[in-house]
């Protein structure tokens, strides 16, 4: 079965993202990104995700770690 990611569902996602961060750490996924950490920043992020398990099967399910990883890694480069 092939599972096509949506942009409905992908907002799920973020939110999703959202909520948890929220729960746990009072943040939200832009603050990580706009973290002023020089090292390791994107692995951080998505350690701090994949801990919750809804947000680790819509990983799974719609096959995008790899995308995800490169999204952040691509909007959390820090403009000095």
């Amino acid at each position: 079965m092939d599972n096509k990611l949506t942009t409905k569902e992908l907002g799920y996602f973020y939110r999703l993202c959202d909520y948890h961060l929220m729960e746990k750490y009072g943040t939200d996924l832009i603050w990580l990104l706009n973290l002023e950490i020089s090292e390791n920043k994107t692995e951080i992020i998505m350690m701090l995700i994949m801990q919750f398990d809804d947000v680790k099967q819509c990983i799974e399910k719609y096959d995008i770690y790899d995308f995800l990883y490169k999204s952040i890694d691509e909007l959390s480069i820090i403009e000095k």
